[in-house]
């Protein structure tokens, strides 16, 4: 797994029953602000991810990647072997907890979190990505390049 898969395994409802279950539980705003925050903060300062909280989320199944501006990754550009390695494993049907989206004002989304996983995706032919989304009122913000310059990389091997 990759990135933030291991808190992925005890936080992301995988199913659509367990989205359910988990709207039911959580339906205050603040506790799914909290979740993604907590999700975002292991691979982030603090600092820069304050406005995840901010914002209202959803869990989407299936967001087209034709949404997705598939831009080059601020701070860098993709380490093309991990995104090979993510994309086998997403053929092979290994588990890949959702990547973190913003949906501009203009309809079209940006990757906060998950370029790599993105790609992955896009190069194991799949035509959608499963995603916590916000809609922001701005297309350049924090999720841009501030996030990207100080990620803690965690999860990079």
């Amino acid at each position: 797994m990759y990135g933030l898969a291991k808190l992925a395994a005890t936080t992301i409802p995988k199913s659509p029953d367990d989205v359910k279950k988990f709207k039911k539980k959580s339906s205050d705003k603040q506790k799914v602000n909290a979740l993604v925050y907590n999700y975002l903060k292991k691979n982030y300062p603090e600092e820069c991810i304050q406005w995840a909280r901010m914002v209202d989320w959803k869990l989407q199944e299936q967001v087209p990647l034709s949404k997705v501006k598939m831009a080059r990754r601020p701070g860098g550009a993709r380490e093309q072997d991990k995104v090979k390695r993510i994309a086998q494993a997403i053929k092979d049907g290994e588990h890949m907890e959702p990547v973190v989206l913003v949906q501009l004002p203009d309809g079209s989304m940006k990757i906060a979190d998950g370029y790599h996983r993105t790609l992955g995706f896009k190069r194991a032919e799949k035509k959608s990505v499963k995603a916590w989304v916000a809609n922001v009122p701005i297309a350049d913000g924090p999720w841009d390049q501030e996030m990207h310059k100080l990620k803690l990389n965690v999860g990079k091997k």
